[in-house]
């Protein structure tokens, strides 16, 4: 990695606490997390995240973000 000049922080969870914890089944694993912690929705495997689908599914998380300040 240092080879490469990443600029940004690598987290790997050796032992398996966090991906236990969220309960992770597979990888990649995407979280989509309300601005007051609590998950609300999980993908496990890769997405087109700016497909149709994908969009309104962020859209529709929104009003209640919104809400939660």
């Amino acid at each position: 990695m240092r080879n490469q000049k990443l600029t940004f922080p690598i987290l790997l969870d050796a032992e398996l606490r966090t991906s236990r914890a969220w309960r992770v089944t597979g990888l990649p694993a995407t979280f989509l997390v309300r601005p007051g912690g609590e998950v609300a929705g999980m993908a496990v495997g890769a997405r087109e995240w700016s497909s149709d689908e994908m969009r309104a599914l962020v859209e529709t998380m929104l009003p209640a973000a919104h809400a939660s300040h």
